[in-house]
């Protein structure tokens, strides 16, 4: 898919993953520095903020593009609840998340799809809804 695409739209494509990879990091980041000593100069909260802004960039873009990947920003603002053990909202993305991807043959076949599916587990097995993530 990517390389079918403009120049012009590679590099909107290239800056969004770069953002969904900085919002995926910064959550899972996050999520240790909780435990950690102050080993950073940004907080937790400033971090996952960050993250949700990226994550909203990134989604923006690859949906004005009418990427097959757009779902994975869903998928990221999901990581960043589940970091936070907000199960609900986390459902809530992964879902937003697997939907997007189901809009397009190319979606559904990316990693990231299958990494929502296996998310969405981990936050319904989290829930106490095991037979439902099956």
């Amino acid at each position: 898919f990517f390389r079918s695409l403009p120049e012009g739209q590679k590099d909107k494509v290239m800056y969004a993953e770069a953002l969904l990879v900085y919002a995926n990091t910064a959550a899972r980041v996050a999520k240790h520095r909780q435990t950690q000593a102050g080993w950073m100069k940004v907080s937790s909260v400033e971090m996952l903020d960050m993250a949700r802004r990226n994550a909203d960039e990134a989604g923006k873009i690859l949906k004005q593009l009418n990427h097959p990947n757009a779902g994975n920003a869903y998928r990221v603002k999901g990581v960043i609840e589940l970091s936070q053990k907000d199960f609900q909202q986390a459902r809530k993305y992964f879902r937003m998340a697997l939907r997007e991807f189901s809009k397009s043959e190319d979606g559904c076949k990316t990693v990231w799809c299958a990494v929502s599916f296996w998310n969405m587990h981990i936050t319904l097995k989290a829930l106490g809804r095991m037979p439902e993530s099956l």
